[in-house]
């Protein structure tokens, strides 16, 4: 296969003015067009957030390699993804030099630990710095597939033009992340690189089928790993406010009951010793033998007073929240149940004036806001709410939060089960309106990046999914070629579009 053009050499432009810049701005991203052609909404706003940070086409300059050869050793050693090298080279090794391209490994950061591929190809990378150790993030090297994958946290296609640096805008690649199974937390990115061949349709379906299959065998180990961790472990200790034993990445893998929590971020075999919480308790770390495991466990402070034993809010699909509360189910009003719902997510608790910000974009007389508290103690009662600032004294879990770790877990058709609507779906509260928002937005791109034409099709047969243009879309490019429901789909898509590209929760 033929070896893309030679690179361009970079210009290294003079100074550019803060006017020139912005004119600059108005021509390149709003015109839309990349070589004669329509820009993709994808690029046009990877090279807005170039432009934003202060890069020019003209001033751009290949990217820097900040990892020398005994730095790259020692660190790409250590890195998860470098374990699976293997199954890299298995799955796209002959692929790859038969197309005349390169696939490369790079961390997180965009940090290039393994380039490998046709041998000429990779000669000429080199010319562009496209080389182990390198920086190929947005935010140094520019639009570009690893780079633009990493900062949308999902699989991406940059094809020659569409590159912001025009050193490098004679290349192609195709690109896709992989992420932690057991945080979620992005590992790295799966990249491969080239001529024409990297810019098809076939080369982008071959990344993402790799790095689900990289994710599926890491997905394999950790359970192994938490087997092992959890028989070593034995049974939990005995604990008034409950005790679990928690993953490296936070995941619950066994709890006593009245633990409460489902996942615990930010915990590792290092945080030994304790944190009092806003509701009273106190939060015990005990690293366990095995590596980033801990046994978490919640134990009586001088400070607590009262009953640790969670409560349960549900507020999806409903504007009626029910609060659930030893065993109590309260149902409240609209008003209270916005208030329950800021609280609820306030671990430092609330002052007047936040609260009434939060409620309504007017201003709010501060004795409206003292009197609908007073009113939600007398039926909540001083044990569970307090004031000064409006604090929750006991842990609340809501239907809400069990959507949200689904997502952060991977476990998207699960999420998508346990969704029956957005949060107070016709709350005007700014606060409300921004939590509603936010989950809705990070449910409805789990479901179109999931690649699942059952799942996608799931969420467009509700009613708050049935208008989203880009899940339609996402649909269309799954299904067979000229099949009716392609057509159909990209019908529904098209008809859709003019009137907004998904829903307005």
């Amino acid at each position: 296969m033929a070896n893309p053009d030679p690179p361009l050499r970079p210009r290294v432009g003079a100074r550019v003015t803060p006017a020139e810049q912005s004119s600059r701005r108005r021509e390149l991203v709003p015109s839309g067009t990349v070589a004669n052609g329509v820009m993709r909404p994808l690029v046009a706003q990877s090279w807005k957030r170039c432009l934003a940070a202060g890069m020019t086409r003209e001033g751009m300059r290949l990217a820097p390699v900040p990892l020398q050869s005994g730095q790259l050793e020692e660190y790409r050693g250590a890195h998860p993804l470098m374990r699976l090298l293997p199954i890299f080279r298995d799955l796209l090794g002959d692929v790859v030099r038969d197309a005349g391209c390169v696939f490369a490994i790079a961390d997180a950061a965009g940090e290039l630990l393994w380039v490998e591929g046709h041998p000429r190809t990779r000669s000429g990378a080199e010319q562009i710095h496209f080389i182990e150790g390198a920086d190929w993030s947005e935010r140094t090297a520019g639009t570009n597939a690893p780079g633009t994958a990493l900062t949308l946290g999902r699989p991406v296609q940059i094809i020659g033009a569409e590159h912001f640096n025009g050193a490098v805008r004679r290349w192609s690649c195709a690109a896709a992340p992989i992420r932690d199974p057991d945080s979620g937390r992005l590992l790295g990115v799966l990249d491969l690189t080239g001529g024409a061949p990297a810019g098809s349709p076939a080369m982008l379906a071959l990344v993402r089928a790799t790095a689900r299959t990289v994710e599926t065998e890491l997905a394999r180990m950790l359970a192994v790993s938490d087997l092992a961790a959890y028989q070593a472990q034995g049974e939990l200790p005995p604990s008034a406010g409950g005790a679990a034993f928690v993953s490296p990445g936070g995941r619950i893998l066994a709890a006593t009951p009245g633990f409460g929590l489902t996942r615990l971020t930010g915990v590792t075999d290092a945080d030994q010793g304790s944190s009092e919480l806003p509701d009273g308790r106190r939060l015990v770390i005990e690293p366990v033998g095995a590596s980033g495991y801990v046994v978490a466990r919640f134990v009586e402070s001088s400070g607590q007073r009262h009953s640790t034993s969670s409560v349960r809010l549900s507020v999806l699909g409903r504007d009626n929240a029910v609060l659930e509360v030893d065993g109590r189910a309260l149902n409240l009003g609209p008003r209270h149940s916005e208030i329950v719902v800021l609280l609820a997510l306030a671990r430092d608790g609330l002052t007047t004036g936040l609260l009434a910000a939060s409620l309504s974009p007017d201003p709010l007389n501060s004795t409206s806001i003292r009197v609908e508290m007073s009113r939600l103690r007398d039926r909540l009662g001083d044990d569970l709410l307090s004031s000064r600032p409006y604090l929750f004294r006991r842990p609340v879990r809501s239907d809400a939060d069990v959507v949200s770790d689904l997502i952060a877990e991977g476990r998207v058709s699960d999420a998508l089960k346990s969704y029956p609507g957005p949060l107070l779906p016709h709350s005007q509260a700014p606060g409300v309106a921004e939590i509603r928002q936010s989950l809705h937005r990070r449910l409805q791109q789990a479901v179109v990046t999931s690649y699942n034409a059952r799942l996608i099709g799931r969420w467009l047969e509700t009613p708050w999914g049935a208008s989203d243009a880009s899940a339609w879309e996402a649909l269309a490019s799954l299904l067979p070629e000229g099949s009716p429901r392609r057509l159909e789909a990209s019908a529904r898509a098209e008809a859709i579009r003019p009137e907004g590209s998904s829903s307005s929760w």
